[in-house]
């Protein structure tokens, strides 16, 4: 579970700086930055490894390009709805940092959403990048848009860790999937369809995104959810994804 910070400038990694706008009532530790990174820790979130408890925390890491653009994949570029000029800004940018979660994959999801989202808040406010790229959504974030997504009454925990993407297929069949809950051990959702607005779509597999980041994978094969006309239910099975990358997905059957 990581992220890449992108910057159009050299980035100086300030620990102090981004200890200082940390949430209240949160406990961590670090050790100040040196050049090749910083660690926080957080000594009242833990795993077990081998019966002892272990501490979860985040590496912050300088990624050295040379003052050469970032590389992102192909992909990267594809399926950015939500912020259409993050591709330009992502292609200007020539350094970057990646945020990365070590140790926190036994967490239930939701905490380690959170535990994500709580991280890069700071890190966004203490250095500014320009944007964000989260490889397992595959997609370009744009940082101003997730602080104001970030709020304390209402944390949008999949913002960084998620993404909704559409493709064509043939005739007039469409396919949308979510791509990210695979990160957190849980099944993506994929969707074919026709004659249904497209944002309306969307909003479903966000709704139930949301839900299964909660509740874990807790719809079984052949269990339904309800459709977008009264009274008609959508059948859900658990599939090999249509679009790469290869993984489990909760296929909800429209027809």
């Amino acid at each position: 579970l990581s992220v890449r910070l992108l910057f159009n400038r050299q980035p100086v990694i300030n620990a102090d700086a981004i200890a200082a706008v940390m949430p209240a009532g949160i406990t961590f530790t670090y050790a100040p930055a040196t050049q090749e990174g910083a660690v926080f820790i957080f000594p009242d979130i833990t795993t077990h490894i081998g019966g002892a408890a272990v501490p979860v925390n985040y590496l912050l890491s300088i990624t050295t390009h040379q003052g050469k653009p970032v590389q992102l994949p192909a992909t990267a570029y594809q399926q950015n709805w939500h912020w259409r000029p993050g591709n330009e800004v992502a292609k200007k940018c020539r350094y970057e940092l990646v945020l990365a979660e070590m140790m926190g994959r036994a967490l239930p999801a939701t905490q380690r959403a959170e535990l994500l989202g709580t991280m890069l808040v700071a890190t966004i406010k203490a250095l500014k990048p320009q944007a964000i790229y989260s490889p397992g959504a595959d997609k370009i974030i744009s940082s101003d848009a997730f602080l104001t997504g970030w709020q304390a009454e209402h944390k949008e925990l999949l913002a960084a860790a998620c993404n909704v993407r559409l493709f064509k297929m043939e005739g007039s069949k469409m396919l949308m999937d979510t791509l990210g809950l695979h990160t957190f051990g849980l099944p993506d959702l994929q969707i074919v369809f026709s004659n249904i607005p497209e944002g309306k779509v969307a909003g479903f597999l966000w709704s139930y995104a949301y839900y299964l980041l909660e509740k874990g994978d807790v719809i079984y094969d052949g269990n339904t959810v309800e459709g977008f006309t009264p009274g008609s239910k959508w059948k859900c099975q658990h599939v090999s994804a249509q679009v790469a990358p290869d993984r489990e997905v909760l296929e909800i059957l429209t027809e």
